[in-house]
Formats: C-alpha cells, sequence, structure tokens
C-alpha cells in the first residue's frame, strides 16, 4: 500500500488563510441576513394595539431566524474554506478529513470572535450603567424618601392606617378629632415591621388598639381594626412573594431552555460547517462548478 501523501502546506497542516477568509464570509453573510431579517421583523409589527404579530409571536420568529443565520452562515464559510483550500493528497480520507476540520476551524474562529465582541459589548454597557448611575446617586438619594411615599406598598399601608383612625359614625367638623401625625408615623412603622416579621406581638397589638381608642373608637372595635389591618397587609405581602416567586420560576425555566436552544444551534453550525467545507473539498478537486440561483456564479 503505498503512503498516504503529505498534507502540510508551508509547514503546517491548517489552511489559516482559507479559514479566516471562511469565517470573515460568515461574519460579513451573518450581518446581511440579519439586517434583512431586522427590516422584515419590523414590518410584521405595528404601534396599534390590533395590528401586527403579538410581540411573543414576533420573539418565536426571531429565534427561528436567528438560528437558520447561525447555520446558513457558518455553512457558507464552511464551504468556503473547504474550497479555498490546497491539499497534496486529493481522494484520500484524510484529505476529506482535513477539509472538514477547516469547516470546524471557521465555525471555532467565529464562534470565539462573536463571544469576544458580545462580552466587550456586555462590558460597555455595564461600565455605562455604573457611570451613569454613580452621577444621579445624589439626586436619587434626595428623591428616595417622596417616591418611597408614593409606591404602592406605601400608599397601602397609609390608607389601612387611615381606616384604623377613621372616626365611628359621621363626624361633624367640631367633633371630628385631629390626627396627630406622630401617632400614623408610629403606627405605620409598628405595623410595617410586623409584617415584614411574619408576626404582630400581642404588646404590639394592644399598644396599637389603645392609640386607636384616642380617637374616639370603642376598644373592641380598635382591636379588631389593628387585626383587619394586619391581616390584610400580610396577605398583599404574600400575593406579592408569590408573584415574585413566578416569575423567577418562569425566568430560570426560560433560561435553562435558551441554553439547550442555544448549545443545540451552535452544534448544529459545527456540523454545517465541517460538511459543508467536506462538500467544498469535493467540489474543488471535481472541479464542479457551484450552481446558485441557477448560475455558476454571483458575479
Amino acid at each position: 500500500m503505498a503512503p498516504i501523501q503529505s498534507d502540510v502546506i508551508a509547514g503546517s497542516s491548517i489552511d489559516w488563510r482559507s479559514v479566516v477568509g471562511g469565517a470573515i464570509g460568515a461574519a460579513a453573510l451573518s450581518l446581511v441576513l440579519m439586517g434583512f431579517g431586522g427590516a422584515l421583523g419590523l414590518s410584521m409589527t405595528s404601534a396599534r394595539g390590533y395590528g401586527g404579530f403579538s410581540g411573543t409571536t414576533i420573539g418565536i420568529l426571531s429565534a427561528i431566524w436567528l438560528a437558520l443565520v447561525y447555520v446558513m452562515t457558518f455553512a457558507a464559510g464552511g464551504y468556503i474554506a473547504g474550497r479555498m483550500r490546497k491539499p497534496t493528497s486529493p481522494g484520500s480520507k484524510e484529505r476529506e478529513f482535513r477539509d472538514g476540520a477547516h469547516g470546524f476551524l471557521v465555525w471555532a474562529l467565529g464562534t470565539l470572535v462573536g463571544a469576544y465582541m458580545l462580552a466587550s459589548v456586555a462590558t460597555g454597557t455595564a461600565q455605562t450603567a455604573v457611570s451613569a448611575a454613580s452621577s444621579v446617586a445624589q439626586a436619587a438619594g434626595q428623591m428616595a424618601g417622596a417616591a418611597s411615599s408614593t409606591n404602592a406598598a406605601s400608599e397601602l399601608l397609609a390608607y389601612n392606617v387611615d381606616r384604623m383612625l377613621r372616626p365611628t359614625g359621621a363626624p361633624t367638623t367640631t367633633s371630628a378629632p385631629q390626627i396627630n401625625a406622630r401617632d400614623t408615623t408610629e403606627i405605620a412603622r409598628i405595623i410595617g415591621i410586623s409584617v415584614a416579621n411574619g408576626t404582630l406581638s400581642t404588646v404590639d397589638r394592644d399598644y396599637l388598639a389603645s392609640i386607636v381608642t384616642r380617637y374616639g373608637v370603642a376598644a373592641p372595635e380598635a382591636t379588631k381594626r389593628v387585626d383587619e389591618a394586619y391581616n390584610t397587609l400580610a396577605v398583599k405581602k404574600l400575593e406579592l412573594e408569590q408573584k415574585a416567586r413566578a416569575v423567577a420560576e418562569s425566568a430560570r425555566k426560560a433560561g435553562i431552555l435558551a441554553a439547550f436552544l442555544l448549545a443545540a444551534v451552535s452544534l448544529v453550525g459545527m456540523v454545517a460547517a465541517a460538511w459543508s467545507a467536506a462538500c467544498g473539498g469535493r467540489d474543488r478537486d471535481e472541479n464542479r462548478e457551484l450552481q446558485i440561483f441557477g448560475q455558476s456564479r454571483l458575479w
């Protein structure tokens, strides 16, 4: 059996020129297809609520398009690398393997460069966000008190405090008790801390009831109002916690699914690049013309 002829080119088994050329071609083609897909996606959306596709549909179609672009561009880059490589052992199994290996390197190079670019963009975005956050930190601190008094939780707490101190019946202007700001602040603080801790102690409960009785409310009614306010806020807290857990669980499941799909698409792109490179090598050895849209070339 005749020995397999060496496939070394310029002292190396890898033709980096064809690898880099294939990777550049794949990157350029992906930019064109991404732009086309973005324009197509915008044409399917509408500012009107009743027009265009829903956000979920657009998201699914975008993911499918990105996956197709990823696979197609690496297949094209692999074909370019395989066809442009210059082997010295045509027709051998080793030649076919090395053609496919060059397609794999196109995929590897494109993936690493893409990951580096994404990491650079993410780092730059994070630095910009940190800079912007530091520039408005002082203003945010000044607005914190006002913001905390206008959020939904504070409004609900204030409403329940007002409800606890509401006079019995329909008081006249002269008989209506004057609400003490210190009492409302103390009640809100005790109720808020108790809800956060998950329990209202007997001491706090009796003390709050004693404050309510100062405003003309009978002791049994005052105790009832304290219990109702605490239970209302505790239930609201539980609802918010359940919603937060549901959102976190949905995000976790979406992250797992996205990671699996990304890995699967990456593997398909790798196979497509290697297979296309092998096909390009066979076309090169057989001097076969590449037919695209019925033409042997695009230029």
